[in-house]
């Protein structure tokens, strides 16, 4: 579910979701900061979770960062510190034809 796109009205999206029967939602992180505020969005929530990790499309990010490392670093520490509100691990991949991003960089 991509939250931002009803954030405004996220709380009311949920409520008419949970009167359909729904049980939770899983809130997909595809870069750092997406992550991270998946995470933050899922600690409101007993019903939401959320995924950690930097879709093949932003894999530039890494390099945009101030040090590529750093970036992953923060990726783990977020999982760590979304303790049992995190549920998988992923945007992630390997995706050569989907994006101009060298494929050196995606490994």
């Amino acid at each position: 579910m991509r939250v931002m796109k009803f954030i405004d009205d996220f709380k009311l999206v949920l409520e008419r979701a949970v009167k359909v029967g729904l049980e939770s939602i899983i809130i997909t992180g595809g870069s750092l900061s997406e992550s991270e505020k998946a995470i933050q969005i899922a600690n409101s929530n007993d019903r939401l979770y959320a995924t950690v990790g930097c879709h093949p499309t932003r894999v530039n990010e890494f390099d945009n960062y101030s040090d590529p490392q750093a970036y992953y670093d923060n990726l783990v520490k977020a999982v760590k510190n979304g303790g049992s509100k995190v549920v998988a691990i992923g945007e992630c991949g390997l995706v050569p034809y989907f994006s101009s991003t060298s494929l050196p960089l995606k490994k």
